[in-house]
């Protein structure tokens, strides 16, 4: 996948949809469908048309967390993300999940993985009615699926050679 370079502009509002249809563009057709499926029944998801100002506030608060070195006693922090996220469309929040891993060295734990790590722990919980417990399974699950759709693709790919 190539990287894309951001501009201030669109570090301002990285969730637009003409940014977020830039960014996805590059990922294989076929995970891309798989993500979409589940997107569509998602019905309890903020869109970027219907409330914009909750994205573009996302898009502002994401970058100056970046420069901030996670630490693992910031647990509201991250279970507030993980509510805002799980509310938010699957591809978006994935694409959150990859900005919070921007710039980490493979030897560090950077906020997204940080991020899906407690979503991980609380979704392993039980409660069925507890919004925390809910929306950390949402977020583990799409992240699961990402990883499950990839490891499909490719062996796949190994299959028509």
């Amino acid at each position: 996948m190539a990287n894309i370079a951001l501009d201030k502009k669109a570090q301002a509002n990285f969730f637009n949809p003409a940014f977020q249809q830039k960014f996805w563009a590059d990922i294989s057709p076929n995970i891309t469908k798989v993500i979409d499926d589940y997107e569509r029944m998602e019905t309890w998801v903020h869109r970027y048309e219907d409330t914009p100002n909750i994205f573009i506030e996302l898009s502002s608060m994401l970058p100056s967390m970046v420069g901030v070195e996670p630490k693992p006693e910031e647990k509201s922090i991250l279970s507030s993300l993980i509510s805002v996220l799980s509310q938010i469309p699957f591809k978006q929040s994935l694409f959150a999940i990859a900005w919070l891993e921007r710039g980490v060295k493979d030897d560090e734990m950077g906020w997204g993985l940080m991020l899906y790590s407690e979503a991980v722990e609380i979704a392993g919980r039980y409660s069925e009615d507890d919004e925390k417990v809910l929306s950390a399974r949402i977020l583990r699950d799409r992240v699961a699926i990402l990883i499950k759709s990839r490891i499909m693709v490719k062996i796949v790919a190994k299959l028509e050679l």
